[in-house]
């Protein structure tokens, strides 16, 4: 019996022995075969000077509405916005590299949008995709192949590309400046994103030692798709480009001329439909013709006044003697009309896009009399006006569609009072400065990317606006005016033609419904004395992109004590802002959501 038990013992130490050995050999197998399974998709035969048996490579699909067998044509003098998907065709997750064959020559330049996905990284197993834009950028004079291609390897480790291989590692980047040349330019939007648009207007031509007025500047973001075309207008000294239709033998001491951003190229810079499709303008300086003169500054959005002497300068020469005692003077353009002249028996009004000019200077130079000129105004949305003989003239307004304050036109030039232009193209982020720039005038376009995010939240949940002024203290007398209080969102005025509230007695002679007409040079005034509020109520709660206000500017009157404050429910207030003793001008106080 104990013989049999030993027996019987030997007999399952022996079987568990070969279990233990089969469940080895079992195991092992089994990580043999994941490994093999794993070193199927080597990168051994993607890299450089490595010898290994391998069982495969890693495979990937690159596709796109302009790409053929992994090419891309691209037109000499042409920039190519190209979308991709790289698709994964591997049972396994991945590290991968996007490139092109070859090397580039000079004037071919290939990037990507770094907003719109990476040309490297980790991708998943089938059927895992990654998008990504190129934007392939050739200033060479003729058509270029560009032939991509995507390297796989394991991943967290280094992708080493086969020669012949550049990798694709630049980021999209675009600045473009135009200069005064004379003659219209026009742009090609390289890649969709959003663009800075700045535009410096001339100054007045300086003529001796006389005193022309300075450009205006203007900038705002924009967003705007490949492939689209605008067009600029930049403004000279001594010349009559974006000023005034005239032949140069007859501007001599002329204004700046304006700089603009156009849909449509005219024939002539003052071609109607050309002209009402400017979306962007900076307002040229008036010129100036007589010791003692001065060229109204251009860019406000009501230009600044050119005065003048008749004799000469007296030695305390200033604007307002020059106003008082000689009464000369040629107003700059502003929203809905152009500059007008007074004190001088010649002289012009400036018109929409035109500064002053008299009809007897022919447009060829040649034919009928010509007048003396003196200061040309400065050219614009719309012009200042001219003097005749001597003197000076008045500045050019500036516009930016969708900029608080502006007064936008319809397709067949009649204004709308709100803020949009009607192309529905508009700008955010948007910023004026009058007297700004001396010389001839210049444009500059700059690419920030697929997004521009909004870095003040006290816009939100807006319905209401409230402006408080203490009429005590305006340093001129103890009323209190408004022009104008607007409320921008996507380029729209929404505050146009909504309910407001005056805090005081209002005077009769100018009615409250003043302050939401959008008309800049309407106005609105309490009787009252002390702080003094309006408020306006919008009808619904917004995400607003700007806030703005007026008090009346034409004296240059500034406030001790103003409060710009937004509510969601007329009860409880965020004051978005609080000054003391800032001048008035037309361009008014602003608030916006990249403040």
């Amino acid at each position: 019996m104990k013989e049999k038990i030993k027996i019987g013992i030997k007999f399952l130490k022996k079987k568990l022995r070969i279990s233990v050995v089969f469940l080895t050999l079992l195991f092992g197998l089994l990580i043999l075969t994941i490994s093999y399974s794993y070193a199927f998709y080597t990168i051994a035969t993607e890299k450089k000077n490595v010898i290994s048996l391998t069982a495969g490579q890693f495979s990937y699909q690159l596709s796109g509405a302009n790409i053929t067998n992994n090419q891309v044509t691209v037109a000499p003098g042409t920039t190519f916005e190209l979308p991709l998907v790289i698709t994964s065709k591997n049972p396994v997750e991945s590290n991968y590299q996007l490139y092109y064959e070859g090397t580039l020559p000079s004037g071919l330049k290939v990037s990507y949008i770094k907003e719109s996905g990476s040309p490297n990284g980790t991708i998943g197993n089938n059927p895992n995709q990654k998008q990504l834009t190129l934007v392939i950028e050739n200033n060479t004079s003729s058509n270029q192949n560009i032939t991509l291609g995507i390297q796989g390897g394991l991943v967290n480790q280094e992708n080493i590309l086969l020669d012949n291989r550049t990798k694709i590692d630049q980021v999209f980047s675009y600045n473009q400046t135009y200069g005064f040349t004379g003659e219209v330019q026009e742009w090609v939007v390289p890649a969709t994103g959003y663009y800075r648009v700045t535009l410096n207007a001339a100054s007045g031509a300086q003529i001796s030692n006389y005193k022309p007025g300075a450009g205006g500047y203007v900038s705002g973001i924009i967003y705007l798709k490949a492939q689209e075309k605008y067009y600029f207008y930049v403004g000279g000294q001594k010349s009559s480009f974006n000023l005034v239709p005239l032949n140069d033998t007859y501007v001599y001491a002329s204004g700046g001329g304006a700089t603009d951003m156009r849909l449509v190229k005219g024939n002539t810079f003052w071609d109607t439909e050309s002209l009402r499709s400017r979306i962007l303008v900076a307002g040229g300086g008036g010129g100036a013709e007589w010791p003692g003169s001065q060229g109204g500054a251009g860019g406000r959005l009501v230009a600044d006044t050119g005065w003048g002497t008749t004799y000469g300068p007296p030695d305390n020469w200033n604007e307002e003697n020059a106003q008082i005692n000689y009464n000369i003077s040629c107003h700059g353009g502003g929203q809905t009309s152009g500059g007008s002249c007074a004190g001088y028996p010649i002289n012009a009004s400036g018109t929409f896009g035109l500064a002053g000019w008299y009809n007897q200077w022919k447009s060829d130079g040649v034919t009928g009399s010509a007048e003396d000129n003196g200061g040309i105004g400065g050219g614009g949305y719309y012009g200042g006006g001219s003097m005749g003989y001597a003197h000076a003239g008045g500045g050019g307004s500036s516009f930016i569609s969708g900029y608080a304050g502006v007064n936008a036109i319809t397709a067949s030039g009649t204004h709308t009072n709100n803020t949009i232009h009607y192309s529905g193209k508009y700008f955010i982020d948007n910023n004026i400065l009058p007297a700004y720039n001396v010389g001839v005038g210049k444009a500059e376009v700059t690419y920030l990317g697929l997004t521009h995010n909004k870095t003040n939240t006290k816009l939100n949940g807006v319905r209401y606006i409230k402006d408080c002024i203490n009429s005590s203290s305006n340093l001129v007398d103890t009323t209190a005016i408004w022009n104008e209080v607007q409320a921008i969102k996507d380029g729209k005025n929404l505050a146009y033609g909504k309910t407001a509230t005056l805090s005081g007695t209002v005077d009769s002679n100018y009615p409250i419904k003043n302050i939401t007409d959008g008309d800049l040079e309407s106005r609105s005034r309490t009787l009252t004395t002390g702080i003094q509020c309006v408020t306006v109520d919008l009808g619904a709660v917004y995400d607003l992109d700007e806030v703005a206000v007026w008090h009346y500017w034409e004296d240059w009157r500034a406030y001790n004590d103003h409060s710009l404050s937004v509510s969601r429910d007329n009860i409880s207030y965020t004051t978005i802002s609080t000054n003391s003793n800032y001048a008035e001008s037309s361009i008014g106080f602003h608030i916006d959501a990249w403040d």
